[in-house]
């Protein structure tokens, strides 16, 4: 009987241990997430992730200044604009003598709500933009909500910011 040096029918034994597992789906799959996480680990190291800056960044919105020009207000409209909000004793006598028609009582009201609405008071800001002269720079400082707004979208709404 001869021996056939090249058999085919003989398997040669299955590889075990490590190596046998990295031949197979699943080991193959775990080898390529292992380098998928640890690429990740060295990409997080380098983008300073584990850095924060150590100066946090502060936003500061600061009023513009108060407008100087001389406005009109209406008399009619102070009293049920401002008459509705919860003011001190002098501003209710300023309200009251300017729905009289006093225009003395009316700008030192109207000076009186911007100072309140400069030093960030967004009730007073929004009887500002109320109160004022159509146009006036009043209106607008009332309307941006004392400056602190570039446009009018908070327009009369300052209270519920």
């Amino acid at each position: 009987m001869t021996v056939d040096p090249n058999p085919t029918n003989v398997k040669p034994p299955p590889r075990t241990g490590f190596l046998g597992f990295l031949t197979t789906l699943p080991g193959i799959l775990t080898a390529v997430a292992g380098l998928i996480t640890a690429a990740g680990g060295v990409y997080w190291a380098h983008s300073g992730a584990d850095h924060p800056d150590p100066t946090p960044t502060v936003i500061t919105i600061q009023p513009a200044p108060v407008p100087d020009d001389p406005a009109q207000v209406d008399p009619s409209g102070v009293a049920s604009e401002v008459g509705s909000t919860s003011v001190d004793d002098q501003t209710a006598t300023l309200i009251d003598d300017c729905a009289q028609g006093s225009p003395t009582a009316c700008q030192t009201l109207l000076d009186t709500l911007v100072a309140d609405c400069h030093a960030g008071d967004p009730v007073a800001c929004d009887v500002v933009y109320e109160v004022s002269a159509t146009g006036s720079d009043y209106e607008d400082y009332g309307a941006t909500c004392g400056g602190r707004f570039d446009d009018w979208e908070y327009a009369d709404q300052c209270s519920q910011l």
